[in-house]
């Protein structure tokens, strides 16, 4: 009985060994690297350029408002030794309300700018997952992982896809795209 179950369990193993190697050969990994889809995409640019124009204005805002205070403080330093105790007031008081509305509308600023690149950052990662399906049913591909997301510590450079995929998302996004013009 002994040697019967040594037997089923060799033979057991043995048809394990045959089917995994059967499945490895049929399993096609490839890695791709989110950011630079996200850098290189034609939506990616667009999206950059997009968010640059509609923040722009209130970015210069900001910058000017933040040399405002800076020339205020250096106005201060330069002032010091001739300003009355209550002018001195006066000015770290002015100071100390100009560096507040600066930090309110930076974080302000900072908050848009988030749910703008939350809103970007969604309808990309839609056109991405899109795109490897795509590529994955044309090129046999199994599995497409995020290279820098997915706690790869080491992979061949030849499962890198990033480049086939950029392609297939231009390709994707191009096509809706143009159906949204049309």
């Amino acid at each position: 009985m002994n040697k019967l179950l040594k037997i089923i369990i060799f033979a057991a193993l043995a048809l394990l060994l045959a089917f995994g190697a059967a499945l490895a050969k049929d399993f096609k990994v490839g890695l791709v690297n989110m950011q630079v889809l996200v850098e290189k995409s034609d939506m990616g640019k667009l999206a950059q350029q997009n968010m640059q124009i509609e923040f722009a204005a209130e970015r210069n805002e900001i910058a000017k408002l933040r040399q405002d205070v800076q020339n205020l403080i250096e106005d201060i330093r330069a002032q010091a030794s001739t300003l009355t105790p209550e002018a001195k007031e006066g000015k770290w008081l002015e100071y100390t309300n100009m560096k507040r509305v600066l930090d309110d509308k930076s974080r302000e600023f900072a908050r848009k700018v988030e749910v703008a690149e939350g809103k970007v950052r969604k309808e990309m990662v839609g056109l991405f997952i899109i795109a490897a399906k795509s590529f994955s049913e044309k090129n046999g591909y199994s599995l497409i992982m995020d290279g820098n997301q997915s706690g790869v510590v080491f992979a061949d450079k030849s499962l890198d896809v990033t480049e086939e995929m950029l392609k297939e998302v231009n390709i994707i996004w191009r096509a809706a795209n143009r159906t949204k013009t049309e």
